[in-house]
C-alpha cells in the first residue's frame, strides 16, 4: 500500500476494501481497513469526508448490501457468496471501540464549504447530517444555532451550494411564503439566487415583521426567535 491515494480516491478504495473480503463491516471496521492506504499519505483521509461516503454506500443498493445487527449497521459488496445470514456471527467484523467518530458542527460545515466538489448537491447531505448531530431537527437549525462558530461567510457558501439539496423545515417555508408574498417581483430572485434570504436567515433582519405570524401558527417555532 505504499501508492500515495488523493481525497477523491475515498469512495474506491472503500469499495475495494468491501470487494476484498466478503465479511460484513461496521464503519469503524470499513475505516481502519481504509485508512491504510493512506498511512503514507495520512492528511488526505478526513473522517468528515469517510463518514459522507459510508452514507452514500448504504444508498447504493446496486452493489452494497445493508444488514442491522445489534442495532449497528453494516454493508458488504453484494458480488461475494451469498452464504452470508445474520447467524454467521463469524462473518461479522465486531465494531472498533477505540475508533471515535464524534464531529464538531464548524468543522464539519466548514469542510463540506472548503471541498464543494466532493459535497455539491449530493442528495444524502441532508441525511449525512442529520445522523451525525441527532440533536438538531433540520440542517437549518444546526446552522442557526451555531452561525457564531460556523461564521456568516461559510454559511452562505453552504446554503448557496446545496440550497435545492436541504429539507426545510416548518419555520423556513414561511418565511419564503411572507418574503414572496411582501415582494412577488422577488420570487425568481429568491427561488434561484437565495442570498437575500440567506442574509435574513443569518442575521435575523426580517423576521420581526412575521414572529407573530409565525408564531401565531407554530406556538413551538418561538424557539427559533429566541436565538436572534
Amino acid at each position: 500500500m505504499d501508492n500515495k491515494f488523493i481525497q477523491s480516491d475515498l469512495p474506491t478504495l472503500m469499495i475495494k476494501v468491501l470487494f476484498d473480503n466478503c465479511k460484513w463491516y461496521d464503519k469503524t471496521n470499513l475505516y481502519k481497513e481504509t485508512k491504510k492506504y493512506y498511512e503514507s499519505n495520512p492528511n488526505y483521509l478526513n473522517i468528515i469526508h469517510f463518514l459522507f461516503e459510508w452514507e452514500v454506500l448504504l444508498t447504493n443498493s446496486n452493489f452494497i448490501s445493508v444488514m442491522t445487527r445489534n442495532d449497528i449497521q453494516y454493508i458488504r459488496c453484494i458480488f461475494k457468496p451469498d452464504k452470508v445470514t445474520i447467524e454467521n456471527s463469524e462473518l461479522f467484523m465486531e465494531p472498533d471501540s477505540e475508533i471515535k467518530f464524534e464531529l464538531d458542527e464548524s468543522e464539519t460545515i466548514t469542510h463540506i464549504c472548503e471541498n464543494k466538489k466532493i459535497y455539491f448537491q449530493s442528495n444524502v447531505l441532508n441525511s449525512f447530517l442529520l445522523k451525525n448531530f441527532p440533536q438538531y431537527r433540520s440542517v437549518y437549525e444546526l446552522l442557526i444555532v451555531n452561525r457564531n462558530k460556523i461564521l456568516p461567510q461559510n454559511i452562505v457558501i453552504f446554503i448557496n451550494t446545496n440550497f435545492n439539496f436541504l429539507e426545510m423545515d416548518p419555520i423556513i417555508k414561511l418565511v419564503l411564503i411572507k418574503n414572496n408574498e411582501k415582494d412577488r417581483t422577488r420570487k425568481n430572485q429568491i427561488i434561484t439566487k437565495p442570498n437575500s434570504f440567506l442574509h435574513n436567515l443569518v442575521w435575523g433582519i426580517g423576521f420581526v415583521g412575521i414572529s407573530s405570524l409565525v408564531v401565531l401558527k407554530n406556538p413551538w417555532s418561538f424557539r427559533y426567535f429566541k436565538w436572534f
